[in-house]
C-alpha cells in the first residue's frame, strides 16, 4: 500500500462533503470548518505511522460521507424527501421522524 498524502486526503474529504451537502451552504460550511480543524490539530504529529493511520481514517471518512450521507429536503407539500444516488444504493436510511432535532441555520449578526 502506498503512503497517503495529506493534500490528497484533504481534497477527497472536501469533495465528499461538497457532494453530500450540495445546495446546503450551512452544512457545507460546517463540514469544511470541521475538516480544516482536524487537519490543523494533526499538523504537529511527527510519528509517520500515526500520520498514515490518521490519513487512512480521513480517507475512510470521505468514503463514508460520499456513500452514507443523504440529505432530505422539504418538498412543496411540506414533507421531507430524499434523492438517493447510485453511490448510496445499498446503504441504510435513517428515517426522519417528527421528534428529531434537525440543524437550523444560525442567523448572522449584522
Amino acid at each position: 500500500m502506498s503512503a497517503l498524502q495529506p493534500l490528497h486526503v484533504y481534497r477527497k474529504l472536501l469533495r465528499s462533503a461538497g457532494a453530500a451537502f450540495k445546495g446546503d451552504t450551512f452544512m457545507l460550511a460546517a463540514a469544511q470548518r470541521e475538516i480544516r480543524s482536524k487537519f490543523e490539530e494533526a499538523r504537529g504529529v511527527a510519528n509517520t505511522e500515526q500520520q498514515q493511520q490518521m490519513l487512512a481514517e480521513g480517507s475512510e471518512a470521505a468514503d463514508f460521507i460520499r456513500t452514507s450521507i443523504v440529505q432530505a429536503a422539504m418538498n412543496d407539500r411540506g414533507a421531507y424527501e430524499m434523492t438517493i444516488g447510485e453511490e448510496q444504493i445499498g446503504g441504510l436510511v435513517e428515517e426522519i421522524t417528527p421528534d428529531m432535532k434537525l440543524p437550523r441555520e444560525r442567523k448572522k449578526k449584522a
